[in-house]
């Protein structure tokens, strides 16, 4: 009573009426008696005590697991936190001060479905969400657990916005992000040098932004090699079989013939069943997958004989390596019963069963440093905003408690660093996992080959000795099941340039020479055919061929110079008037100047070879020379030179005399 009269006499006191003045802004306006309250606060000590009394005593520890139920890949990921969370009850090392409970949800593999399940496990006071299975169900879902302190534990979600620690603070990643994925694509176009691709993504957060990271990465290669899209195309996730068809129809015209595909979703398995059904899996061409759809082809419903039709398909999956405590997982996992267990005792386990097993350890070993805590409590309290009546009041969502234990949850979460079944696990300062490798893999027959492994910081390392000096991947097989290697785009569609070749009696057969059959042989024709395919894009051209019988060079430029033909190759020489009227390539040939000479018969090396020019007719006129020379001098010296007396019998043979002459006149030196 004391304080309801203290009430009233502040009533009395701050009771304001108001007897002749009019507000501001209502000139006419009736004048209306008004009222302010005001309470005494309370110290400070007993509003602690009222908030601690709106608590409520939280008995158990529940963890709230979001799957996929409607896929097998989803009931594998359920059996395998389901026996991780079996085994953590069994291990004496580990102690919690309340029972421990899992509260599953099947999120299937709708946005809509995954905030209904997530609402309904968090109405049961859920101190940490494991899952859920997609990205984009994360990201409809994520705001809640920021807002109600609720840490989202991820065994799959690898969209790369989730490493936004300011962004999601409560997020933390025990799987992969795309951001280091589509590095190692990234290399591997840039390994094989491939410089264009085309992209197929989903059509939500997960596609739009592993394509956007994709691009940033290689725009920044491109300052040093020529890498791109030719095309992004985006895959709706509910996207019917038809709708796909007509997607891959689109496509069929590209000269692109390097495939990078980014899906997540189920349809992913109609991608490739069209896409081989229409041909775009043969010889030539490329298809490179992330794991987001290379783990639906891993799944239990997927049967051997549709991933043969897909050999030759290349991957990136995260490397989880043999150890131990994987062994261990996989007798245990062979011995399930499958009634129980869905999806287990098989001999295939998907990687995001694997995560998951190991995000049910990380979540038992942060709940259990907690309790060793003193004062360590796990209480909920409701809404300091509850939410008002025309703004979802009435909903369920208003029934959402706060963990007021979240936020150190979070931060035993991410300190946890533990000896896995992927290896080791520990988190850097954007709660994303460290260490994380991953393997290129080629689908051969039914089965997943690795070609190597890519390492941050190292990049592509060879697949025997993990050397980052040693970069070669082992020889891959290419769709159409063979080895042949693809060279990343096929021959263009449209209009084939027309290359002149000229042949005839003028030509040189070494440089041009027509076959009987029609095609053209030759070191100009092999020059041309390896430059054009050295070209990073696809350029369609015909030999054409051009006769010289009723033709010159001179014709044959001039026809190019008015574009009767895109170009000529050939033993073509380079002048001044003609390099006026078109364009010559860099000369690839000197003939500079030389001697023709006739080809001489017999043995070159033999030493008499220098009398070969000299034939009878030759011998008989340097015979027949000598003789009239001598002849001459002995008729002009005879009758002054007393050496030349007598007549041509009586003195030595006029040859010889030439030829023998000495000179009998004595020299004197002064």
């Amino acid at each position: 009573m004391k304080s309801f009269a203290t009430l009233i006499k502040v009533v009395s006191v701050c009771c304001l009426l108001s007897t002749g003045t009019r507000g501001e802004g209502s000139v006419g306006s009736r004048e209306r008696p008004s009222f302010h309250v005001k309470f005494p606060r309370k110290p400070k000590s007993e509003a602690r005590a009222a908030e601690a009394n709106e608590s409520i005593a939280n008995q158990t520890l529940t963890l709230g697991v979001l799957t996929a139920d409607d896929l097998a890949q989803g009931l594998s990921i359920r059996s395998a936190i389901q026996l991780a969370y079996e085994e953590v009850l069994a291990d004496p090392s580990l102690s919690f001060p309340y029972p421990l409970k899992l509260a599953f949800g099947n999120a299937a593999s709708t946005r809509f479905q995954a905030q209904a399940t997530a609402l309904e496990v968090l109405l049961d006071n859920a101190l940490l969400l494991v899952g859920p299975q997609f990205s984009s169900q994360a990201h409809s879902i994520i705001d809640l657990c920021r807002d109600y302190q609720v840490p989202m534990l991820s065994y799959s979600a690898t969209d790369p916005t989730f490493s936004s620690k300011g962004q999601f603070p409560f997020f933390v990643r025990l799987s992969h992000s795309d951001q280091m994925e589509m590095e190692v694509v990234a290399d591997l176009l840039e390994y094989y040098d491939w410089h264009q691709a085309i992209m197929i993504f989903s059509d939500d957060e997960f596609g739009h932004n592993g394509m956007d990271s994709l691009t940033n990465i290689l725009m920044a290669k491109s300052q040093q090699l020529p890498l791109q899209f030719s095309n992004k195309v985006a895959l709706d996730p509910r996207a019917s079989q038809e709708g796909i068809k007509q997607l891959l129809r689109a496509m069929q015209s590209s000269e692109t013939s390097v495939f990078v595909v980014h899906v997540a979703s189920t349809n992913v398995l109609f991608l490739f069943e069209e896409a081989q059904r229409m041909g775009l899996m043969s010889e030539g061409y490329v298809w490179i997958s992330t794991e987001g759809s290379i783990s639906h082809l891993m799944g239990a419903d997927v049967n051997s004989t549709y991933l043969s039709t897909l050999t030759g398909m290349m991957g990136t999956r995260v490397a989880i390596r043999d150890n131990p405590r994987l062994q261990e997982f996989r007798r245990s996992w062979k011995a399930l019963d499958p009634k129980k267990y869905p999806g287990a005792a098989t001999d295939t386990v998907s990687p995001y069963a694997l995560l998951g097993y190991d995000a049910m350890w990380v979540a038992a070993r942060a709940l259990h440093n907690l309790s060793h805590i003193p004062g360590a409590r796990f209480p909920f309290r409701p809404p300091r905003s509850p939410l008002p009546s025309d703004a979802g009041g009435s909903t369920d969502f208003a029934r959402l408690n706060v963990s007021r234990g979240g936020i150190t949850l979070l931060e035993a979460l991410a300190k946890t660093q533990m000896e896995g079944i992927i290896g080791n696990i520990a988190f850097d300062k954007n709660h994303d996992r460290v260490g994380v490798s991953y393997e290129v893999v080629n689908l051969l027959a039914s089965k997943f080959e690795t070609l190597g492994y890519w390492e941050q910081g190292k990049g592509l390392v060879a697949l025997e000795s993990h050397d980052s000096s040693n970069s070669t991947l082992k020889p891959a097989v290419w769709p159409g099941n063979t080895s042949k290697f693809p060279r990343g785009w096929l021959p263009s569609k449209g209009k084939a340039l027309r290359i002149a070749v000229p042949f005839g009696p003028a030509t040189v057969a070494q440089y041009v020479n027509r076959t009987p059959d029609g095609n053209f042989t030759g070191f100009c024709v092999e020059v041309f055919q390896r430059a054009m395919a050295l070209l990073p894009y696809p350029v369609g051209y015909s030999l054409v061929p051009y006769d010289f019988q009723s033709n010159s060079y001179e014709d044959l430029v001039r026809s190019v110079a008015d574009k009767e033909f895109d170009g000529a190759i050939g033993d073509i020489t380079v002048t001044a008037d003609r390099a006026q009227t078109v364009d010559f390539t860099q000369p690839f040939m000197e003939s500079g100047l030389g001697l023709v000479v006739p080809v001489l018969q017999g043995d070159p090396t033999n030493p008499w070879a220098f009398l070969y020019p000299f034939t009878a007719s030759m011998w008989a006129l340097m015979i027949a020379s000598i003789f009239f020379t001598a002849a001459v001098i002995w008729y002009l010296e005879h009758n002054q030179n007393l050496d030349f007396g007598g007549g041509p019998t009586t003195t030595s043979s006029p040859p010889a005399s030439v030829m023998t002459f000495e000179s009998t006149q004595k020299l004197s030196v002064a």
